[in-house]
């Protein structure tokens, strides 16, 4: 376990310096054969299925990094496989827990990229249930927190795109207390507040798509009231100048939202 350890310390290295290829190698010329090796003389043994676990998920964010998003889908699930084995051992295990989290919250991740959007929307579910569950026992752990969030904030998004609107809306306001919780805790994290940010904009953009459905009345106002008043906290915290303005405005814009917000307003009117 201790090579497997080393490997992985390697592995990262590489990740971390753009050497996708050269990680994926050593993954496949070293790294999992060795797992597997000591899998079939402790195949029960959690620290191997946990080493397993995250061996397969390297494969598939190096198959992703390569542009090979496709051949991202076995190791993904294979990786979920050796979670939820740990679970199934030992349901007291945390980090087995948290291991099934993050697959599903991968796996929920790669299904929107390839366009899957009911496979995509249930791993979201998962994960979003698992963190939950999580984050409940232990709302001290504020990484569990921002995990949580993370996954409200991407579910929340493939529902907003696949245009189920009020689902969107209840998981995007569930994503929007996490991490205002968080906030208040960690007020530092430029991070945390971007993903916010975000979160409020997939609100926005949720009232927005309700606005213009709807037809001329009361309803409509209301959720044009509602999509500019998150419209506007989103741009408060884009438009932020500090030295972590550029880690967070990465999945939203903020000329572009602004440029949103503008065009709907003047399509609805008061």
């Amino acid at each position: 376990l201790h090579l497997w350890r080393a490997y992985s310390y390697l592995i990262d290295g590489l990740r971390f310096s753009g050497r996708y290829a050269e990680a994926l190698a050593l993954i496949d010329d070293k790294a999992l054969a060795h797992l597997h090796a000591l899998e079939r003389r402790y195949p029960t043994q959690p620290r191997v299925q946990y080493g397993l676990h995250v061996c397969y998920d390297y494969i598939g964010v190096m198959h992703q990094a390569l542009g090979h998003v496709e051949q991202s889908v076995v190791p993904n699930e294979t990786s979920l496989q050796y979670a939820e084995a740990m679970v199934l051992a030992d349901s007291s295990n945390q980090k087995a827990h948290e291991a099934v989290a993050r697959s599903y919250s991968s796996l929920g991740r790669l299904m929107g990229q390839l366009g899957r959007v009911e496979p995509s929307l249930e791993a979201y579910q998962k994960a979003t249930t698992f963190y939950g569950q999580m984050y409940a026992r232990n709302p001290q752990n504020h990484s569990i927190g921002n995990m949580l969030g993370n996954s409200q904030r991407l579910f929340c998004r493939v529902l907003l795109r696949a245009e189920r609107l009020t689902e969107a809306l209840k998981i995007c306001l569930e994503g929007i207390r996490t991490y205002e919780e968080l906030v208040s805790i960690v007020e530092e994290s430029a991070v945390v507040r971007g993903n916010l940010a975000a979160t409020y904009a997939y609100t926005a953009q949720s009232y927005r798509a309700l606005a213009l459905a709807a037809p001329r009345g009361p309803q409509r106002q209301r959720y044009r009231a509602d999509a500019l008043r998150w419209y506007d906290r989103a741009l408060t915290i884009l438009y932020e100048r500090d030295e972590n303005h550029s880690e967070y405005d990465r999945e939203v814009y903020p000329d572009t939202l602004a440029a949103e917000r503008d065009a709907f307003l003047l399509t609805v009117g008061e």
